[in-house]
């Protein structure tokens, strides 16, 4: 439904011919990507949501809600930074959050590349938690025909030199067609359990021992990923919730 919600909106944009103004009379085709992730974590913050404070950057801070949950979790620490998995139903996805400590979050997000990742994907142990996290929720949009262009495939996007001549009859059109724009959107956001079971009722039961407390209170990476072949679904930062 929410889907169908979104798109919907999208449908009388398309169809008024001003598709992020993209749409010129040479418009023949166009190419939309969207992204869209939706999963109920395995373990939903249940605890309650309460107002908490939020560091920023610049080192102020803002109120946020934030989301508690006690949970077994894999937890790993490294030098200036707490890395966390929160496995969604089936365990099959996960999300991994990147918590830098105050002031290394630019150098952090600096040093990460694949090797680090991979990194700390080993370093993890289970850790009996007290987590706190802020709800978030974004919306981007990315224009990427510079983009791909640099990575090795700029003839699609010249006038002169792009052939799709597979795709429509050069003698019958008379004109030479070629990638003029891409545009990608993409959708993310984390609340207690998920939209289908926002009405749920749910009764916490936890032991009596002390456990870690864990509050992600400040920005961070996030990584939402297929724990089985590895692949990155989505990466993103939260700068302010």
């Amino acid at each position: 439904h929410y889907i169908e919600r979104r798109y919907a909106a999208f449908l009388p944009c398309l169809k008024a011919g001003v598709f992020c103004g993209f749409l010129y009379e040479y418009t023949r085709l166009v190419l939309a990507n969207a992204i869209y992730f939706k999963g109920d974590w395995k373990d939903p913050f249940l605890s309650g949501t309460h107002d908490g404070q939020f560091q920023l950057l610049d080192g102020s801070s803002i109120t946020v809600p934030l989301m508690s949950r006690r949970v077994m979790t894999d937890v790993a620490q490294g030098d200036g930074f707490q890395a966390i998995v929160l496995p969604y139903k089936g365990e099959r996805m996960e999300m991994v959050v990147l918590v830098p400590d105050m002031g290394y979050f630019d150098e952090f997000e600096a040093s990460l590349d694949v090797e680090q990742f991979n990194k700390i994907m080993t370093s993890f142990e289970p850790y009996d938690l007290k987590l706190y996290m802020p709800k978030f929720e974004y919306e981007t949009s990315l224009k990427l025909a510079n983009t791909l262009a640099e990575m090795g495939m700029p003839d699609a996007f010249s006038e002169n030199r792009a052939d799709f001549t597979g795709m429509y009859d050069y003698d019958q059109v008379g004109q030479n067609l070629y990638i003029a724009h891409i545009v990608h959107k993409a959708f993310v956001a984390v609340d207690e359990i998920g939209t289908e079971a926002a009405a749920a009722t749910g009764v916490v039961m936890e032991v009596e021992s002390m456990p870690v407390e864990i509050r992600i209170d400040k920005p961070f990476i996030y990584l939402i990923r297929d724990n089985q072949t590895g692949t990155i679904l989505f990466i993103g930062r939260v700068i302010e919730p």
